[in-house]
């Protein structure tokens, strides 16, 4: 009879999975320099740390006490978000700069929808995290027979903007954060932050006060969101429809994104529609006289981010740069 020996590493294991696996065996060889330095000239204590090191390695994903990959026993997985987060954010820049619909002639959308189409397959093919990713689309393996796209989500209505929407509602129906970034932050564009999710049908993007759990913020479809068109600023513009309520994402200074229960939009920075409508500068319009409902951030501005949440915007409210923060969730 012969006898096969187990493999001691899983050949078939995921990308993912294989670059856990390096990380824990890392790991696994600086604790066993550490150990081998305390030793000195001790045969028994060398041999000791060579021990613990086998067995450390051997429960790392795709090794022989872990073959399937994450998670394991004897090895905490992180999220490949967090392995590669620097690296992701990076190449889904790239991907966008390669694949943007800025380059389409603003009435063809069959060019807009060829760059989200290849946006969507560069970020899935070329980027890190793949195994986390979902297709969606026209090709979807997405089951939506008997039930619509919009469907309701524990009795939440998709299909409407959210005033109150908590982190922990979101996760309990099979959303994660991806990010959060205040209004005033240094660092990458809010842009490189919304497109930084792994692939997925859907996502919600709001914003809040960073010390209240209540979010302003709607569910979209990332192709719904990135659709980039041009509204003129200091004049009365038409957002676009999507499901109950209207979006726009402007290629004009800034590139502001929002949101509204009105079509009617007036840019000048954020969206003073309503300020404007009474006959009043942004500076002068109080938050109780403002809309609870409209929504602005410029996405391509360094010094900025969030323009308006809600009542409350940066002109009217003192602390609002310093207190309010945009916020994303992509659905599992």
């Amino acid at each position: 009879m012969v006898i096969t020996p187990k493999l001691s590493y899983n050949p078939d294991c995921s990308e993912d999975d294989t670059d856990q696996g390096i990380q824990c065996e890392e790991a696994c060889y600086r604790e066993y320099y550490d150990c081998r330095r305390k030793c000195i000239r001790d045969s028994d204590c060398k041999r000791e740390c060579a021990t613990k090191k086998v067995r450390c390695e051997n429960g790392c994903p795709c090794r022989i006490n872990c073959f399937g990959g994450c998670p394991c026993d004897d090895y905490k997985c992180t999220s490949c978000q967090e392995l590669h987060s620097t690296a992701q954010i990076v190449c889904v820049q790239k991907c966008h700069l390669d694949n943007n619909v800025n380059y389409c002639p603003y009435t063809n959308l069959t060019c807009m929808d060829a760059a989200l189409d290849e946006y969507e397959s560069c970020i899935n093919t070329d980027c890190p995290c793949k195994a986390e990713r979902k297709f969606y689309g026209c090709d979807s393996s997405l089951d939506m027979s008997g039930s619509s796209a919009l469907a309701m989500m524990s009795g939440i209505n998709k299909a409407v903007i959210h005033r109150n929407m908590t982190e922990k509602t979101l996760q309990d129906n099979g959303f994660a954060k991806y990010f959060e970034i205040g209004a005033l932050e240094p660092g990458p564009r809010l842009n490189d932050f919304l497109r930084s999710h792994p692939q997925t049908p859907e996502l919600f993007i709001g914003c809040k006060h960073k010390l209240l759990n209540e979010t302003l913020g709607i569910f979209i479809s990332p192709k719904d969101l990135y659709l980039q068109t041009h509204f003129t600023y200091f004049d009365l513009s038409y957002a676009r429809s999507s499901r109950e309520y209207y979006v726009y994402y402007s290629d004009t200074y800034g590139e502001p994104f929002g949101f509204t229960e009105d079509q009617r939009i007036r840019l000048q920075g954020s969206d003073e529609f309503d300020c404007h409508n009474q006959g009043l500068p942004a500076s002068k319009c109080a938050p109780e006289m403002m809309d609870d409902h409209r929504m602005t951030a410029a996405t391509t501005m360094g010094s900025i981010s969030l323009l308006r949440c809600g009542k409350n915007s940066k002109s009217n409210t003192q602390s609002f740069v310093a207190n309010y923060e945009t916020v994303g969730f992509y659905a599992l």
